[in-house]
């Protein structure tokens, strides 16, 4: 599974294997092996390349607050799944105008939670597609109107399917 983080203004692209018992990190084409022990209250011993350290981290919102042998730092991160589902509607604009929300994978229309004409807030779930006998909820990524919507509950879809235009009301 890839792996996304952004710290300072970087952004880094990790890939975690699970193999021979042990959990390797790939980072720029190179691996570091790790074994982690939750120890509690998001406390985490830490054992990367044979030698070991305290780990400490906090989930605020989508932000960690990490702290690693004293220091502290925050991280954005995001799985390949998250990054896909927030690619989901897409300005190209930025502003006000047309958004399409497009399917992130293959899977299966569950539920659609909108109607054409509905006025919908940042947030509020537009549908749930099954995909890999998972449910993901697609959420509007700014307040907006339905304008048409594309896919009929319980329709199997392809990835990058339209499924919802929308009409942005983003400043």
């Amino acid at each position: 599974m890839k792996i996304f983080a952004n710290f300072n203004e970087h952004e880094f692209e990790y890939e975690s294997v699970y193999k021979d018992a042990l959990h390797h990190l790939l980072y720029g084409g190179e691996e570091c092996n790790y074994d982690a022990v939750a120890l509690g209250d998001g406390r985490y011993s830490l054992i990367k390349n044979g030698k070991s350290c305290l780990i400490h981290l906090q989930r605020h919102n989508d932000t960690f607050r990490v702290h690693i042998n004293g220091e502290y730092f925050e991280l954005q991160v995001e799985d390949e799944r998250t990054r896909k589902v927030k690619e989901l509607v897409q300005n190209a604009q930025g502003g006000p105008g047309e958004l399409v929300v497009k399917a992130p994978i293959p899977g299966v229309v569950i539920k659609i939670n909108v109607q054409e004409g509905d006025a919908i807030a940042k947030g509020d779930p537009l549908l749930i597609l099954e995909a890999m006998k998972m449910e993901n909820i697609i959420k509007a990524d700014c307040d907006c109107k339905v304008e048409k919507i594309l896919a009929a509950e319980s329709e199997a879809v392809q990835q990058d399917q339209e499924l919802i235009q929308l009409i942005s009301v983003c400043p």
